[in-house]
C-alpha cells in the first residue's frame, strides 16, 4: 500500500468511523465507500453485498468521496 493510500484509508475511517459530516452521506454513498475502500472489496463484490450495480457502486463512491472532502474541508 502506498502512503497516499494509508492516508486516504485514515481520513476515511476518520470520516466514517464516528465524524458526524460521514453519517450526512446517503447510504448509497457510504456503504460503497465502506465496503471498498475500508474492507477491500472488489465492485462486483461490493455490488452484490448492497444489492446496486456495479456502475451505481462506483458512482456512490465518487461522489462520497466528493462529498465527504468537501465536509472535512468545511470543518477546517
Amino acid at each position: 500500500m502506498h502512503a497516499s493510500e494509508d492516508r486516504l484509508r485514515a481520513l476515511l475511517l476518520r470520516g466514517l468511523a464516528g465524524d458526524a459530516s460521514a453519517e450526512r452521506l446517503p447510504d448509497r454513498q457510504r456503504l460503497p465507500i465502506l465496503l471498498m475502500k475500508l474492507e477491500g472489496l472488489s465492485v462486483v463484490e461490493a455490488a452484490a453485498r448492497t444489492g446496486m450495480s456495479e456502475s451505481t457502486v462506483k458512482v456512490g463512491v465518487h461522489r462520497g468521496l466528493k462529498a465527504l472532502a468537501a465536509m472535512i474541508r468545511r470543518e477546517r
